[in-house]
């Protein structure tokens, strides 16, 4: 079974909200036997909501220039990066390695020195045991220049001696687990990494998925909610090629309020100098399985909903109490959830909330 045939096997089509809402229901038996184990915080899925169907599960950073907000930070990159004549096939997997790992470092790093200089606190996260982990990123990035891949490999595993560096394998294990705080920080704050963001909530899930198709941002024809089933008994949990990471929430207002997680394919600059291209993650979640692994559904959903059903999606999760100031808990957002509210009751003629909003005047 090819990559395209598992996908269809895992997809659950539903034509209305209510199903749609009706399915997402964590007491629902097709989500099988609920277990406490070490997350009492969930009932062992994590969920990620995607404005159109079509998509894989691909990292910010991974993105081409078109899809994603990558273009914006480092564009001279990504004009070239893609250029097989100019750099050849073999050049070109090198190229890419090497500048998007530098890339993302030093949108990482940026991020929290800006923080720290308008006095934001991120003293957990620039310590001088983390400041030495950049630095050996940067220098093991600059000596390689053109010349990443495996014949590379002692290379990154040695350390520099004049700065007494840590460990780091860049090519098998990119960012360090030390630096996990730091790169989900950062991520959740729109830097693009190669994390990808999902929520132990379907219903914050499903927020993602119909927010930005409602707002006009996003034309699809679908839209669709992933599910995984992480438990570290299961196989796609004992899969080692991905891991999953629980970032520090007590930081992050935004993140503990969407009860957010992330995944992350530690190989991946190995995998794209192999293959010549970057390994989505459903890819990597179900290309893991054992070969005798018949019933992906029952590890991996993909929830699809009609993308002409997102708001009247968003006015039902509105009424459940998931909405844009719950998953953005600020008082700048306010004012937006309140535009967002009556644009949505609007639509479906809540003539209350326009008296409230437009009161007459005599």
């Amino acid at each position: 079974m090819d990559h395209k045939e598992k996908i269809r096997s895992i997809e659950v089509e539903l034509d209305s909200v209510e199903e749609f809402l009706d399915y997402l229901n964590p007491y629902k038996s097709h989500w099988g036997e609920r277990k406490l184990g070490r997350y009492p915080k969930n009932f062992g899925w994590i969920f990620r909501g995607q404005g159109d169907s079509d998509w894989a599960l691909t990292p910010p950073s991974q993105r081409l220039p078109e899809e994603g907000l990558n273009k914006s930070f480092h564009p001279s990159i990504y004009r070239r990066k893609f250029d097989k004549s100019a750099l050849g096939e073999d050049n070109r997997a090198k190229h890419v390695t090497t500048e998007i790992t530098t890339i993302e470092t030093i949108l990482v790093n940026d991020f929290i020195d800006i923080s720290d200089s308008i006095g934001i606190n991120v003293s957990y996260l620039k310590s001088s045991h983390i400041i030495k982990y950049f630095d050996s990123i940067y220098r093991k990035l600059g000596r390689l220049g053109k010349n990443f891949g495996p014949e590379y490999h002692a290379l990154y595993k040695t350390p520099d001696t004049n700065i007494k560096s840590p460990l780091i394998d860049i090519y098998n294990d990119f960012p360090p687990p030390e630096l996990y705080d730091l790169f989900s920080l950062a991520q959740h704050y729109s830097i693009p990494t190669r994390f990808l963001d999902w929520t132990f909530s379907p219903f914050v899930a499903a927020f993602f998925a119909a927010h930005d198709v409602a707002e006009g941002n996003i034309k699809s024809e679908k839209i669709s909610v992933w599910s995984v089933k992480y438990l570290e008994a299961h196989p796609v949990r004992a899969n080692r090629n991905i891991n999953l990471i629980f970032a520090n929430n007590s930081v992050n207002p935004f993140l503990r309020s969407q009860r957010g997680a992330f995944t992350l394919v530690p190989a991946s600059n190995s995998r794209f100098y192999d293959l010549g291209r970057w390994i989505p993650h459903d890819e990597v979640m179900l290309n893991g399985l054992p070969k005798e692994w018949q019933d992906y559904s029952s590890i991996i959903k993909k929830i699809i909903l009609p993308s002409e059903l997102a708001e009247e999606l968003l006015i039902s999760l509105s009424r459940l109490g998931v909405n844009y100031i719950t998953i953005y808990p600020s008082l700048k957002n306010i004012s937006e959830h309140m535009k967002i509210e009556r644009r949505l009751r609007s639509s479906e003629n809540d003539n209350w909330i326009n008296r409230y909003f437009n009161p007459p005047y005599s």
